[in-house]
């Protein structure tokens, strides 16, 4: 099989830019530049939190929204956490902690 139809058959199979997602965290830092954002919308956009007001797509620089809070968990995932923690879990003390500290404000 040619080079270029595996390429072009991996990305047509994950998406835009995807493959510059994949690469970043596994180059050198000297080495972030050859593997910038896309320009062009990717199409699937795959957010982080930028700032306290903005998201920002991981592929590409068209992705940006307002920023949009996760929704409560539901009880039912906050009581299972809770007994959890009083059976002596401490990764569940650990994410009921962070679970019921307040958007915005910091964790530790």
């Amino acid at each position: 099989m040619s080079g270029d139809r595996l390429y072009s058959g991996l990305m047509a199979r994950h998406g835009k830019y995807r493959f510059r997602t994949w690469l970043r965290p596994h180059l050198p830092y000297a080495l972030l530049w050859t593997a910038p954002k896309g320009k062009r919308d990717c199409a699937n956009h795959e957010w982080y939190r930028s700032d306290e007001q903005v998201d920002h797509c991981y592929h590409c620089e068209v992705g940006v929204r307002p920023h949009q809070p996760l929704p409560p968990p539901p009880a039912e995932f906050i009581e299972l956490l809770e007994s959890s923690a009083a059976n002596g879990s401490h990764a569940a003390a650990d994410a009921l902690r962070r679970v019921r500290t307040p958007e915005g404000s910091p964790s530790r």
